[in-house]
């Protein structure tokens, strides 16, 4: 059983490693990304029922 933690813990150890060389970290000089959500106003969503009969 205790190999089963250790094996886990170094699987999660490599992920951990992966994860932040892949995604990286922010310094600060990355240039501005536009936001897709903005200034797209309101979206009203309608719901129709279904007539049962």
């Amino acid at each position: 059983m205790p190999t089963d933690i250790l094996i886990y813990a170094i699987v999660a150890a490599v992920m951990v490693f992966w994860l932040k060389n892949v995604i990286g970290t922010r310094h600060g000089d990355e240039r501005e990304r536009p936001n897709p959500f903005k200034d797209k106003g309101s979206i009203s969503i309608t719901y129709r029922r279904k007539s049962v009969g």
